[in-house]
């Protein structure tokens, strides 16, 4: 008997030309995640600094890091819903949390070594099992607003600078 239930547009599409390992596939995704793309910031603004990318959680978590302006830490729940895991479920066991967090630090390294991120820092929080992390970073490029202000600032100082005449 049906109960309830929730449906979604995830996929719009699925086309192939054929079942062997080396044909096309093309998956077209529907209003459900192009939504939750826009609303969570999905888009990576530095695409050098995404293709450079190696590590694959580090290309998961790079696209929602790149353009949050105002940012400057993520805490490690959003990390693990970024790839799909709730660190405090019944299924996620101790091991299983301290390799995701392994595997967080080296994504971050992987931003670093690219070029992304100047640098970052591990902020552990909390005390006992419920221990958390938050990870403090600061890109590396100067977002847009700041290359703007940077450009007025010096044109302010070329404008109103003294002169040898003056």
């Amino acid at each position: 008997m049906a109960g309830a239930g929730y449906s979604s547009n995830v996929i719009h599409d699925i086309r192939w030309s054929g079942k062997n390992l080396d044909d096309e596939l093309q998956v077209v995704y529907g209003n459900y995640v192009r939504d939750a793309i826009v609303t969570n910031f999905m888009v990576s603004l530095d695409a050098d600094a995404q293709f450079k990318l190696k590590n694959d959680h580090a290309k998961s978590f790079w696209p929602y890091i790149d353009p949050q302006n105002w940012h400057h830490w993520i805490d490690e729940n959003r990390l693990a819903a970024l790839a799909g895991r709730d660190l405090w479920s019944e299924q996620e066991a101790s091991k299983t949390r301290d390799n995701f967090r392994v595997t967080c630090r080296k994504a971050f390294e992987d931003m670093v070594s690219t070029g992304g991120l100047k640098t970052f820092k591990i902020e552990v929080r909390g005390v006992g099992r419920k221990k958390s992390r938050r990870y403090h970073y600061t890109h590396a490029l100067a977002r847009q607003v700041e290359k703007d202000l940077a450009e007025t600032a010096e044109l302010l100082v070329e404008k109103f600078e003294p002169t040898m005449a003056d």
